[in-house]
């Protein structure tokens, strides 16, 4: 929604200043402990609390809206006011996506049944001697072939069905790869046990999750958010990206 507001000068002209009324959407996905909502409807987390100061900062209204994260990627693609966090950044996503501001990094690890106790190494791993569950439409799968598994050692699940952690108590695979420190949130949403897995590889992604837009969106809302992360930056409430 725009309004103008026309400002006569001495000289008798007239100059029109637009504004735009509506505010900014910001999509994410339940992940803690970087975004979920608590039970009072209130969307919470590390992440989210560092949008909040950047979106503070940079002087602009919004909303977050959490959702599965197949559907915030693509409303956040097609919306023209429309930011997404915490979002991976890998390379196919660059030629789509603007990255404002860097939030954090996750801890990757390989997780294996409790129960299991084969020594899990990366030369195993490349030797073929175990499998990973990765899920479609998620950078797990090309993190899981960087450390060198495999494509046939490699099965993929889709969104909803039976859970990483319950496929390797069933022998569909050895090993999923789980954020360390979503994994116990994991655990809790799926009533699962919090010793049915255990880290056993840690995986070196070097991923960063960030706030970020498609170019598609305006300019002048990318800019801003960007500059108020410099300002977060120099004053110390967010890290500098590590890029």
């Amino acid at each position: 929604m725009l309004f103008c507001l026309c400002i006569q000068t001495v000289a008798i002209a007239s100059i029109c200043i637009a504004a735009d009324t509506e505010p900014v959407t910001i999509y994410t996905e339940d992940f803690p402990p970087y975004n979920f909502k608590k039970q009072q409807g209130k969307v919470e987390g590390v992440s989210v609390d560092l949008v909040t100061d950047l979106m503070e900062e940079a002087g602009l209204d919004y909303s977050i809206k959490l959702m599965p994260w197949p559907r915030a990627v693509r409303e956040a693609e097609k919306d023209p006011k429309g930011l997404i966090f915490s979002i991976a950044r890998i390379e196919n996503r660059e030629k789509i996506y603007d990255w404002l501001a860097y939030l954090t990094s996750p801890e990757f690890y390989l997780f294996a049944r409790t129960e299991d106790m084969r020594d899990f190494t990366f030369d195993a791993i490349r030797r073929g001697e175990f499998t990973a569950i990765c899920e479609d439409n998620d950078a797990s799968c090309s993190i899981l072939r960087d450390a060198g598994f495999s494509n046939d050692k490699l099965f993929r699940r889709g969104n909803g069905g039976l859970s990483e952690a319950v496929m390797i108590q069933y022998g569909r695979a050895d090993l999923y790869l789980g954020d360390l420190f979503h994994h116990p949130y994991r655990l809790k949403e799926l009533n699962l046990p919090n010793d049915i897995a255990k880290p056993v590889l840690r995986v070196g992604t070097g991923m960063r999750l960030y706030l970020a837009a498609g170019f598609h969106v305006d300019r002048g809302i990318r800019d801003k958010v960007r500059e108020a992360y410099k300002m977060l930056v120099l004053k110390g409430v967010m890290q500098a990206d590590i890029e």
